[in-house]
Formats: structure tokens, sequence, C-alpha cells
């Protein structure tokens, strides 16, 4: 990622981490605008649009909308790639490049237990690569961390490489499916179905369906919805709303807007000491104790 010749729009703050890594930070603005970008060939860029939509104008006559939750891959073998990435008012987001060479010495080791990561393995590097996914919770955590870092320039360096790192090895970790205990899931629509229900639950994180109305939203029955939710994303469906509203409990004391009792009662808890178990559990320390070690 390299700003573009042409006088940027936005404020962006873009810098190299370590060699063939660059991140690029988009915090939020008051008035909409735009940021010029040149994406150069051979490298992987992520971008992660955490409020408000993004939209890249590849052209006078091509774009994408990026839409607020989702996270976008690009990788073009071949050329240099400009683009005018505009955001509107209050939009904020984080990016990032990784040269190919960067990426595979990351991930791709002599080890048995190397991340299965078909891009990396079989890249296919005579065709340009786009993929956009829905953001996880526990993405956004780190991508407002990276955002809202804080620190003395040498401690700001080697936090924001850490919090990186953590973010590249959540996006790729995407382990295949049990198919030999879950059969159904061998079916790509029950799994598609399976995704669009995860989905809604991020949507209606603070009012989720019940397990009955959420299958019969996504053509599941209840068995399919249980069984290979679990299998795909290592957790129950309670399981899966309940981490989300913690991490969103988090984003809510990064603000410095709400007590540790109006953010139990925004995620739904009515005892806040419940939150507070939860909270420690989760994450090892107490609300009180997190907000106060961010000097929030």
């Amino acid at each position: 990622m390299l700003p573009h010749k042409n006088t940027a729009k936005r404020k962006a703050v873009i810098t190299a981490i370590d060699e063939g890594v660059t991140v690029g930070l988009f915090p939020a603005d008051s008035t909409a605008g735009s940021v010029d970008l040149t994406l150069p060939a051979m490298q992987v860029h992520l971008f992660w649009a955490l409020t408000g939509s993004q939209y890249f104008q590849f052209s006078p006559h091509y774009g994408r909308e990026l839409p607020e939750g989702q996270s976008f891959f690009l990788f073009n073998p071949k050329t240099d790639q400009p683009v005018q990435l505009q955001f509107a008012a209050g939009g904020e987001g984080v990016g990032l490049s990784l040269t190919f060479d960067k990426l595979h010495r990351l991930f791709m080791t002599s080890s048995e237990n190397d991340l299965d990561i078909p891009f990396l393995q079989n890249p296919g590097t005579d065709k340009p690569v786009y993929e956009q996914l829905a953001c996880e919770p526990t993405w956004n955590v780190v991508l407002k961390s990276l955002l809202d870092a804080d620190h003395a320039q040498g401690a700001l360096h080697v936090i924001r490489h850490g919090l990186i790192l953590q973010l590249l090895g959540m996006y790729f970790d995407r382990t295949a499916p049990n198919t030999a205990a879950c059969p159904f899931l061998r079916d790509q629509e029950t799994v598609r179905k399976l995704k669009d229900a995860k989905e809604h639950l991020l949507r209606d994180v603070f009012n989720p369906p019940t397990l009955r109305e959420l299958s019969k939203q996504h053509g599941l029955n209840e068995y399919q919805l249980k069984v290979g939710f679990k299998e795909i994303y290592g957790t129950t469906v309670y399981g899966y709303v309940m981490d989300a509203k913690l991490q969103k409990s988090r984003l809510l004391l990064d603000s410095g807007r709400y007590s540790v009792n109006e953010v139990a009662f925004q995620i739904g808890y009515q005892n806040p000491s419940h939150y507070i178990a939860a909270f420690k559990k989760k994450f090892g320390t107490t609300p009180k104790k997190y907000t106060a070690a961010r000097g929030v």
C-alpha cells in the first residue's frame, strides 16, 4: 500500500511495520472524504470497514462497495492497482499490505501443522483474487486497538506489530469442518445457510432469535444448526452470541463514554456483577482493571 501521487483528501496514517508489511490507519472524520492509494502488484492487500461503508473506485467506470463490518482481500499478480478509497462521514477503517513472500514466510513452514490456506499453496499467480468476508467480533477488537493505540513511539511500533500478527492469524485461521462427523456439511448450500445464520446473529446480537426461529428463517433444522454451527465456528450458538456481546462490550468500554454498569445493561445483563464475572472469565481481568490499564 503506497500513497498515491495525488494529495489525500482524508487523513491516513500509512506506516511500514516490518519488511514487507505496511499498515494503513484511516481514523474517523466528521466529513466524508477519500484517500488515493496505489496497491502494488504481487502484494496481498486487506481492508476492513469498521464504521460506515467504504467504496473502492478503481476506475471512472468500475468501483466496489465494502459495507460496514466486512473485509476485502485483493491480490493482483501483474499490475499495480490505483484506487480511490472513499469514506462516508464518521467512517473508519484499517488497511494492510504484505508482500507475497512475507505472507508465505509467516504461514508456510515445514510443519505438518501449517494453516491450510489454498491461496498460499496454489496462488494462481496469473489471475487477480478478490474476496469479501464478514468481520468476526474478535477481529473488530484488534482493529479498534490498532486505530486507537496511544503509546510512546517505540512501544507503539511493537504493539502495532503484535496486533497485526494477531489479526492475520485470526483472519487466515479457517479450519475446514469435519465432514465425517457432520456429513451434511459436505453440502455447500447447508454451509452457506449456516454462515448466513451467523451473520444474522451478529446483526441482532443484542436481541438474538431463538434456535427454532433462527433455523426456520435460514432453512435448517435445529440439529443442523446446533451441530453444524459448533463444528464450523468451534462454539455453540449461545456461546457465539455471548462472546460477540463481550467483544462489543470492550469497544464500548474503550470509548470512555460508559460506566461498567451502563455497558452491562447495554449488552443485555440485568445484573452487572454477572457481566463482570463473564468479562473476567473471558479476558482474565475485570472491566474496571481493563479500562484503567488502557487509560480510559
